[in-house]
């Protein structure tokens, strides 16, 4: 099976969260036309140019597929800071440490079948199509979206953890929240890890329990960074040849 991954087709892609800044980043429920014309944009270039290859790996199986690929709902990316994520001197809810980033996902479809996301980024003060894949959120978005359909009064905010690669769906309701739908599978319990065989996007979860797993996951990513940036210093150079 081709492992379904996201791939990036431009180097500053790479730099996710400094794409992630609010610096004068608003957020909306609506992408504006600047955005959208930077997605159509994107379906060209990732897409649509013959040189690129590798579309089974962005959730294409064939070119009918590719040649049929049209720009679906888009959603902007939230994040949280790490220091604010960590501090637990004040009780925080999410909601209020949640703050747009400068990227918006939008869904690519075929044959009315979502296949992947295409990113969207502000880079250099203008949007511009950063990446495209990722295959497998945009199905378990996907179907997310038709369990709390937008028409009954579901809204939802797509939270990205850069520091623990993680991706949570804050769930709401005539402006109350309901819960956290997280995306990946490490937030599951060791038992439904061994049953589960699909997203089950009506599985809801609370703050506490989504902060229980984020915190530690985070904290243990700044320190493993932290402590490789310490041994890549104190490493002694190499003698020149000959000594």
């Amino acid at each position: 099976m081709v492992k379904k991954r996201f791939v990036y087709k431009f180097i500053l892609a790479v730099f996710a969260f400094a794409l992630s800044a609010p610096s004068c980043v608003a957020a909306s429920d609506v992408p504006s036309d600047d955005i959208i014309k930077a997605a159509k944009e994107g379906i060209v270039v990732f897409l649509k140019d013959s040189r690129l290859s590798g579309n089974q790996e962005l959730g294409f199986e064939t070119q009918v597929d590719v040649d049929n690929a049209e720009l679906g709902e888009g959603f902007q990316i939230f994040t949280i800071h790490p220091d604010q994520l960590l501090d637990e001197t004040n009780p925080h809810d999410l909601k209020d440490i949640v703050f747009p980033t400068g990227q918006w996902e939008f869904f690519v479809v075929a044959g009315d079948k979502v296949k992947s996301l295409l990113r969207v980024g502000f880079v250099n003060g203008k949007w511009t199509p950063v990446g495209i894949g990722s295959s497998i959120i945009a199905m378990k978005m996907s179907s997310l979206i038709e369990a709390w359909p937008k028409s009954s009064g579901y809204s939802y905010r797509f939270i990205r953890v850069y520091q623990a690669n993680a991706d949570i769906i804050e769930l709401s309701r005539n402006g109350k929240i309901l819960g956290f739908i997280p995306l990946n599978s490490y937030f599951n319990t060791d038992t439904e890890r061994r049953t589960a065989q699909t997203f089950a996007p009506r599985n809801l979860r609370q703050q506490e329990e989504v902060l229980k797993v984020l915190r530690p996951a985070v904290r243990a990513n700044i320190e493993k960074y932290k402590n490789r940036g310490k041994s890549t210093l104190e490493r002694p150079a190499s003698s020149p040849k000959g000594n």
